[in-house]
């Protein structure tokens, strides 16, 4: 387990949510643990089929995501990555934009790194 293989997992999962803003999930489709919780910065709780569908019905579209001070704590079959990130989009209709910062649980899953829980919150600078 290193620090490098869940860098990799946050570049992938950077490029599959601009992807999946284009309504291909594909990529995004193999990142999540069939468990996902993931917290939205208003509180709402998504499995991994909503967010798929948010992303498939173009509910949802991120069109700039610019990470920064990305920490890993490695744990013996987790690690966690914290992010901070710019982003860009639309959801629901409604334009966005800000800083976000991202906690997610990664678990090791079939000699995969899968999400199993993602938590962003909105910055307000």
């Amino acid at each position: 387990m290193t620090r490098a293989a869940i860098k990799h997992a946050e570049d992938r999962l950077r490029e599959a949510v601009l992807l999946g803003s284009k309504n291909d999930t594909s990529a995004l489709e193999g990142m999540f643990h069939e468990r996902l919780l993931c917290t939205l910065p208003d509180g709402r709780i998504l499995r991994a089929d909503d967010v798929l569908d948010e992303y498939r019905t173009g509910r949802h579209r991120v069109t700039h995501c610019e990470p920064r001070e990305l920490v890993i704590e490695l744990h013996e079959h987790t690690a966690i990555a914290n992010v901070r990130v710019n982003l860009r989009g639309e959801s629901g209709g409604q334009p966005f934009s800000g800083t976000y910062r991202h906690t997610r649980t990664y678990v090791r899953e079939g000699g995969e790194w899968l999400i199993a829980a993602d938590h962003a919150t909105e910055l307000r600078d």
